[in-house]
C-alpha cells in the first residue's frame, strides 16, 4: 500500500496544524466588542394618541375591562368559604 504521506511531511503538517489550532482558539478567546447604535426616535404619529377612533375604542376598551374586574372579584367573593 503506497503511502500517502511522506515521512519527511509529516512534522511539517503537524506544526501547521498546531498552528492553526493555537490561531483558532486565540481569537476565540479575545473579548468581544459590539458596537450598538442608539435607538432612532418613534415617529410622532406612533407616540402621539392622534387618531380619535383609536381614543375611543381604549375608552371603550378601559371600561370592559374595569366591568370584567368588579365582576370577578364578586364572583371570588361569593366563591370563597
Amino acid at each position: 500500500m503506497q503511502n500517502l504521506l511522506p515521512l519527511r511531511m509529516l512534522p511539517l503538517l503537524s506544526a501547521a496544524i498546531l498552528i492553526v489550532l493555537a490561531l483558532t482558539l486565540s481569537g476565540c478567546a479575545s473579548p468581544l466588542s459590539v458596537a450598538c447604535e442608539e435607538p432612532k426616535p418613534l415617529p410622532k404619529t406612533l407616540t402621539e394618541p392622534s387618531l380619535p377612533r383609536a381614543r375611543s375604542y381604549s375608552e371603550k376598551v378601559s371600561i370592559y375591562f374595569q366591568k370584567v374586574e368588579a365582576w370577578l372579584s364578586k364572583s371570588e367573593l361569593s366563591t370563597t368559604p
